[in-house]
């Protein structure tokens, strides 16, 4: 857009002048009337608003302005929205242009009267700019001047804003602030043009601080005028930028339907004119006294619409503006505009083709502004058609450099357009919007058509909006053509005008079309130069090299590789056709190290570039270039090489580099697809798996794609990489075997068992040969082979080039080749990846197997797997063997070997054991012999499922270097097996209990407190498989808390006992508990485990010993408890049983109980049916009660803690803590008694 005016091309804004804050730098137009001296001119002699705050509210202001905003909708909204303006600030002074041109001057007669007989002068007055105003620009017959344009964006303001400062203390400067805006507002309206007036007060205290200031405020408003709503603000004191910011805000939003019914008002001035426009008193009064033709009807028109777009566009209104400006252009390729009537080589058709330009601008702006992305291309591309019928018609034709030039330039206003713009369907996704969406986000390379166009079938993929970088690129294309057009320009029309007689000038400037163009002698200057052009201006390959810069920021941004490097190519061209080779070198270089056409097989585009690189290099004296160049070249068949020689042999021939033959030889390493190779390799081993030992066919595939002209490779060797390990080299030999032979068996020179193998061969391949090498390779490591890499050497006496190729592009061969009968037979590779092949171990002959092992173990048992060997191999072998246990296992698990000789075996002691991996060393075994051996392992005291992995690692007699290896998995299942549950409760003491009055209480030697019994019972449930015999089941005390004693009374031995699967057994035992002092009424804990002393089944020598954990039991010692015992009578005594109650008083208080025996029909009692028990502090009392049984009851068999016949009764015995209201439960305290599953208390009674 730089040779447009900036006035015609900005978009427009409402202008607002601020004064008193001082002058912003860059702030003064850059376009002004220069008839400033008629203009109305005030000056006002209040300081300027100075400080921090002052300085603020000015940036404040200049944050409002939408000058340097995208041109959208949404940076630049509407009179609905909140609008943007055009800030100017000013100083305490300022000049309006005028408003009316100045009256031409009369010479007056020789008398000093005017001429009776003349005709009376016209004393109407137009615009300074007007085509009626003779001083006009445009006077007489123009249509429009971009003064008018910048007097309305930088000269006559919509709003007038002046800051003036107030203090608080010091109302002196008040009279002279009133005068100054009376000033000013005097100005404005002298001046003719209807701005607006509005005051900002800057005051250094609030109201509320300085309330004198209302009344001074009020006189200020009431002296000057000014509307207490949108004349005058006030600003108090603000300390940060945000509440300035908002009074910036409050303020515009309230001035801002003043300024946009200014210019309204302004539409509505120019809508009336337009009417009497090209009237006969205009263009009488234009043509008077100067005989000049006039502005026609229809350029009165067009001015007049262009002014009402200009209002609209400044309101935001840009629909309304886009009518306006097109009904102009439309109006301007009229039959009776300026572009019909006026020739070409005049001014005014420059001057309207400039407008017209402009306005087609607009009017693109417009669409875009509305997202009319479709619309907008085909205004411009109708608008190009236009235009080049019009040149056709009337101008100089659409082959001349001027036309090129104009089309490059319109392109690039539309690039320009589109960047300005910023459309939301055309940017690029930022990192914040990577980050927040869950979709995949696409750069969009066109936007989508409108509404309008959505439903239209098959729209031209050209109607679509492109980015930016489209239309730089058609900018290109047209800038080459005009350097092209520029560059034919005969010899005649290349010389100064000033070396010209007038007819030929006249005669050149009909024939080129120079709008906004050089002369044709300069132009010619410009595209010949190789450096910058005479005048300073930029020459044609700059400008070509700036857009193609520019279209290459587009593309790239959105991935468009192909596209950037294709115009690159396009300008290294033209830069090799200038003759400026070192600037077309460095975008080649570039192009050749990270295009993609090489790996995405561009080949004619690939091939262009290479040719242009060698031209460069043969121009530079580059060998390395020439050399690779060539070899990069030679990889492409279909390549024009008419310029190039295909010899690598040659290739440096001629070339200027010092001492050729003296010059150190080049060195060249390139690696896979970095690049291209006129050889390709591929490889193939015979099958998927081999053995360790054994010898394996494999086959390398050499095959020729090098341009059918040039010369035969000249290999030096071919290197094969095969991981790990093995390395094949294959040098060329020139000897008597002809070189076209298909098929080359190099086994009889293989040492195949090798890791590093050389052999010799005819390595010459012509053009389009394929060539295969076949030869046998053995393996002395098992495991998984690969070939990694492939490298192909050439050696000439001036350089030498090794290319390499990694796995990923070596191509598997898939056609083995086999002689057969003096024939060649062709079969298909019968796996997938033929690169790879497995090597297997050399397949072990001993057999590892296991011959006891049980179902289950038990925790805390001794694991005894039994294993056996047998050697089935043909000769002796040695070896060892590893039981190991998962990585992966968190328990440990001893292990030890016991073999059949006793060697290893641990009888029970652990301490060697190794919890991850035991090894057993086997000598020397026989042929045939076999071995025994078993492997040993702790059970934890914890069940435990896991795999231990036996492998058999050993070598034969005659080969120790190579290990054979077998292995086999044992699964081990430890579990639980018993399962326990206790049940604990209280016995009777038998001894008497101790006083206060024992002479030995407080004895340090033994407790001194109250002993009390308890019963803990072991039930004990099978949980394994087999049957198991219990041979000891006690508890052990291994803590007691409380200060206590504990201890297992008498333990009885136990018969052993034979538990099958699921059956369970009951364990009694007695514990005594007592605290050290009388004293301590803490209760009492007890952490216990049972032990339980077992063996297998059949296996009695084999004990094991399980500790069952037993619950923490606590001990109440002192709550006051009941306890029942039983003594049957003798046959002679007349009652059957003595019933005990035992209550004891444990605690430190004197406790009453009330005892209530119930009567039943079971039995009859002797003793208290009710009575009332006094108990002393730490004593206790026995009630007794004899029984007799009623007859009719049937008597029972014992069980198994009672002895002979008898009858289980239910004593229903009460006694409650007359204190607590409490009733006790009674605890059966020795043999006979128990509770029932109602927990009442059963008592066995023997009859006799």
């Amino acid at each position: 857009m730089e040779p447009y005016p900036s006035e015609y091309i900005d978009h427009n804004l409402p202008l607002v002048i601020v004064s008193g804050l001082g002058e912003h730098e860059g702030s003064a137009p850059g376009t002004v009337h220069s008839q400033l001296e008629n203009g109305v001119k005030f000056n006002t002699q209040s300081p300027e608003c100075s400080g921090e705050r002052a300085k603020s509210l000015l940036h404040q202001f200049r944050q409002i302005d939408g000058s340097s905003l995208p041109w959208n909708a949404s940076s630049l909204p509407g009179p609905t929205g909140t609008m943007r303006y055009r800030i100017r600030p000013i100083e305490r002074s300022y000049t309006f242009p005028p408003r009316k041109a100045a009256p031409l001057p009369q010479s007056p007669s020789t008398e000093g009267l005017p001429p009776q007989h003349t005709a009376p002068s016209r004393t109407e007055l137009h615009s300074p700019l007007s085509p009626l105003s003779p001083g006009s620009p445009i006077f007489p017959d123009g249509v429009f001047t971009p003064l008018w344009v910048a007097k309305h964006q930088y000269q006559v303001p919509s709003l007038f804003l002046a800051c003036f400062s107030i203090k608080a203390e010091s109302p002196d400067a008040d009279e002279q602030m009133k005068t100054d805006i009376n000033a000013i507002r005097t100005a404005i309206s002298r001046s003719g043009f209807k701005s607006r007036l509005a005051v900002i007060l800057l005051s250094d205290k609030s109201i509320l601080n300085a309330p004198q200031l209302d009344e001074r405020l009020s006189s200020v408003r009431r002296l000057t005028s000014l509307d207490s709503k949108t004349g005058l603000f006030f600003m108090p004191p603000m300390s940060s930028q945000g509440e300035i910011a908002t009074f910036v805000h409050s303020t515009m939003t309230t001035l801002q339907p003043l300024c946009v019914e200014y210019y309204r008002d302004l539409t509505k001035h120019a809508r009336r004119k337009k009417p009497k426009a090209g009237s006969s008193s205009m263009q009488g009064s234009a043509a008077f006294g100067t005989g000049a033709q006039s502005l026609s009807p229809a350029g009165w028109s067009i001015r007049y619409e262009v002014k009402q777009g200009v209002f609209a566009e400044i309101r935001q209104e840009m629909d309304v503006a886009e009518r306006h400006y097109a009904t102009a252009i439309d109006e301007l390729f009229g039959t009776d505009t300026i572009f019909e009537t006026t020739p070409p080589t005049s001014p005014r058709w420059n001057e309207a083709r400039l407008l017209c330009d402009s306005l087609a601008l607009r009017v693109l702006r417009c669409q875009l502004w509305s997202a009319q992305t479709t619309a907008a291309v085909q205004s411009w591309r109708n608008y190009k058609l236009r235009v080049a019928d019009l040149l056709v018609r009337r101008g100089q034709g659409v082959q001349t450099y001027g036309w090129h030039a104009w089309d490059s330039r319109w392109a690039e206003i539309m690039a320009e357009l589109v960047q300005r713009a910023r459309l939301q369907s055309l940017q690029l996704p930022t990192s914040k919007d990577l980050e927040e969406s869950a979709e995949v986000i696409r750069s969009q390379t066109y936007a989508p058509p409108e509404k309008a166009f959505a439903s239209a079938d098959r729209l031209p993929p050209y109607y679509s909006l492109h980015h930016a970088g489209y239309w730089l690129r058609l900018a290109i294309r047209e800038a080459r053509l005009r350097w092209k057009q520029a560059l034919a320009i005969p010899s005649e029309d290349r010389q100064s005008p000033d070396q010209l007689p007038a007819s030929a000038i006249a005669s050149r400037n009909a024939k080129y079309d120079m709008y906004l163009v050089k002369d044709p002698h300069k132009e010619y200057e410009s595209a010949n130069a190789t450096a910058a052009p005479p005048d300073g201006s930029s020459g044609h390959l700059d400008n070509l090299q700036r857009l193609t810069g520019m279209a290459n920021e587009q593309f790239l941004e959105r991935s468009q590789a192909r596209m950037s490097d294709m115009i690159e190519l396009e300008v290294a061209r033209d830069l090799l056709d200038a003759g400026k080779h070192e600037e077309a070198l460095q975008i080649l270089l570039s192009l050749w190290d990270e295009s993609g056409w090489r790996q995405e097989d561009w080949r004619d585009l690939f091939a262009d570039l290479l040719c242009a690189l060698q031209q460069c290099a043969h121009h530079l004296d580059d060998r390395e270039i020439i050399v690779t160049s060539t070899y990069e070249l030679m990889s492409i068949p279909a390549a024009d090489t008419s310029t190039v020689k295909l010899d690598l042999d040659t290739c440096l021939e001629g070339e200027d580099s010092g001492d050729t033959a003296a010059a150190e030889p080049l060195s060249l390493k390139f690696h896979d697809q970095q690049r291209l190779s006129p050889l390709s390799l591929s490889f193939a081993f015979a099958n998927s798996e081999a053995h360790v030992g054994e010898a394996l066919e494999c086959q390398l595939a050499a095959r020729s794609h090098a341009h059918p002209d040039s010369s035969p490779l000249p290999l030096s060797s071919i290197k094969l990489d095969i991981a790990p390990g093995k390395e094949i080299t294959i040098k060329h030999v020139a000897e008597d075997a002809d070189s076209s032979e298909d098929f080359v068996d190099l086994n009889r020179y293989f040492e195949s068992n090798k890791d590093a193998i050389e052999v010799e061969a005819n390595l010459l391949v012509n053009p389009g040969q394929h060539r295969t090498f076949g030869f046998q390779l053995v393996f002395r490591e098992a495991g998984p082979h690969q070939l990694r890499q492939a490298s192909v050497k050439i050696e000439v006496s001036q350089f030498s080039i090794e290319h390499s190729f990694s796995e990923s592009l070596l191509p598997a061969n898939q056609l083995f080749m086999r002689a057969a009968d003096g024939s060649l037979e062709r079969t298909i590779v019968p796996h997938v990846d033929a690169l790879a092949v497995t090597v297997l171990p050399k397949p072990p002959k001993v057999k590892l197997q296991v011959v006891r092992i049980a179902k289950e173990y038990y925790i805390d048992e001794t694991v005894r797997v039994a294993l056996e060997l047998k050697n089935e191999e043909a000769e002796a072998i040695e070896g060892k063997i590893l039981a190991t246990l998962p990585a992966e296992s968190e328990e440990t698990l001893p292990l030890q070997w016991n073999d059949d000789n006793g060697a290893g075996s641990a009888k029970g002691d652990w301490s060697d054991a190794s919890e991850a991996a035991v090894t057993h060393t086997i000598d020397s075994m026989a042929v045939a012999a076999s071995r025994n051996i078993v492997l040993l392992a702790k059970a934890p005291p914890s069940p435990l499922s896991t795999e231990v992995t036996v492998e058999l690692e050993y070598t034969l007699a005659s080969d120790h270097q190579t290990r054979l290896r077998k292995s086999l998995t044992v699964d081990i299942n430890i579990v639980l097996p018993f399962e326990a549950k206790f049940s604990f409760g209280p016995l009777l003491y038998p001894d008497p209990w101790p006083g206060y009055f024992d002479p030995d209480l407080g004895s340090e030697k033994e407790a001194s407190g109250i002993p009390q019994s308890w019963r803990l019972s072991s039930h004990i449930r099978s949980l394994a498989s087999s049957k198991l015999s219990i041979r000891e089941a006690k508890p052990v005390i291994d803590t007691v808390f409380g200060d206590s004693a504990a201890d297992v009374v008498n333990p009885k031995s136990i018969e052993t006992t034979l538990l099958g699967p699921g059956q369970a057994e009951q364990f009694s035992t007695e514990i005594a508990t007592r605290k050290h002092s009388l004293d301590d009424r803490r209760p009492t804990s007890l952490e216990s485990t049972l032990v339980v002393t077992w063996s297998r089944e059949g296996h009695e020598g084999n004990l094991v010993t399980t500790h069952l954990p037993v619950p923490r039991l606590t001990l109440p010692v002192s709550e006051p408890r009941v306890l029942c015992t039983v003594i049957n009578a003798d046959p002679n005594d007349s009652y059957d049983a003595i019933l005990q109650y035992h209550i004891e008083n444990p605690s430190t208080h004197f406790l009453t109980f009330a005892v209530t025996m119930e009567a039943t029909e079971e039995f009859a009692f002797s003793g208290p049916k009710y009575r009332t028990l006094s108990l002393a502090p730490l004593s206790r009392y026995k009630v007794v009660y004899r029984i007799a049984l009623q007859e009719q009851e049937d008597s029972r068999p014992s069980s198994a803690d009672t002895d002979g016949e008898g009858r289980w009764i239910l004593p229903a015995l009460e006694v409650i803590d007359s204190y607590y209201q409490k009733t006790l439960r009674i605890h059966p305290g020795g043999p006979g008694v128990r509770l029932d599953e109602k927990q009442n208390i059963e008592v066995w009674v023997r009859i006799s």
